[in-house]
């Protein structure tokens, strides 16, 4: 069977073996707080509203702005993952996203990787077992 893929202008998301969201954000894209609130409406909308870790792919020069950082942070928001493994391509990317863990402050484990395979093997602990 086919994994269904939500397709939308700045991003496309997919529920894989009903165990992990891949997101993946299209270069150049900036993203703002009413885009993350898409996203996770489209992870929910994939998973009937059960919680899964989320693997997003950050295409180049992509930028998550300000308030879309703060909407992901922020706890009382709706959220559709259990943790968020991001795999950036580019040194600003990762400077940006220092910034976010230090000062926005994640209420859900997130973590930054170079390369889908490591985000991968770290979202695995938050996979529930099949």
């Amino acid at each position: 069977m086919a994994t269904p893929i939500l397709e939308f202008e700045k991003f496309n998301v997919s529920l894989v073996d009903n165990a992990y969201f891949d997101v993946v954000v299209f270069p150049h894209a900036d993203m703002y707080a009413a885009d993350a609130a898409q996203m996770v409406a489209a992870c929910n909308e994939l998973s009937g509203n059960v919680q899964r870790p989320a693997l997003v792919v950050v295409g180049e020069f992509a930028n998550f702005n300000t308030d879309a950082r703060e909407f992901t942070a922020d706890p009382s928001r709706e959220t559709a993952s259990t943790a968020i493994a991001y795999v950036l391509t580019s040194l600003a990317q990762r400077m940006v996203a220092n910034f976010f863990i230090r000062f926005n402050k994640p209420v859900k484990p997130v973590k930054f990787f170079r390369d889908r395979a490591s985000a991968l093997a770290w979202l695995e602990e938050f996979m529930q077992p099949k």
